[in-house]
């Protein structure tokens, strides 16, 4: 004979409960690991632009020393390329509104790369330099020094 006690009858709990607990459980810590991730990754590429962006600042400031290149002679020196990434400082003949070449001034084009994927991680600095005041000395192993 059934019992006609309520709570007799609802002892424990049944299998189709457990299995609903089990997988919205699942789902969530799935969704929680998923979360943890993409937010380490997002960091981690932050970290990387920001070092990026000092590394190009560094170097802006080496060019500003360093003594002038002409264009087309070559190039500014930049540190070696690292596990991170690598630096160009490329001179180019300066222009006027006009088109024409203006003596003993250069734009400076500083772009960092990715290691990797050989893509700019940051946007290129231009800068402009001119011969007259041009410094003498600097050394590229301090570019990058506190990056």
């Amino acid at each position: 004979m059934r019992s006609t006690d309520r709570r007799a009858a609802q002892r424990g709990i049944a299998l189709v409960e457990a299995v609903v607990a089990l997988a919205l459980l699942a789902i969530g810590v799935t969704v929680g690991l998923t979360g943890i991730e993409t937010a380490s990754a997002g960091a981690k590429e932050m970290v990387n632009r920001g070092r990026a962006q000092c590394m190009v600042r560094s170097e802006s400031q080496y060019v500003a020393l360093a003594p002038y290149v002409q264009p087309g002679a070559g190039r500014y020196a930049a540190p070696a390329q690292d596990r991170h990434g690598y630096l160009t400082a490329i001179p180019s003949a300066a222009v006027d509104a006009s088109g024409t070449p203006l003596p003993g001034v250069e734009s400076v084009t500083i772009n960092y790369f990715d290691s990797a994927t050989n893509s700019p991680v940051v946007q290129p600095v231009l800068m402009v330099k001119s011969q007259a005041l041009s410094g003498g000395s600097a050394g590229v192993g301090q570019v990058g020094a506190g990056c």
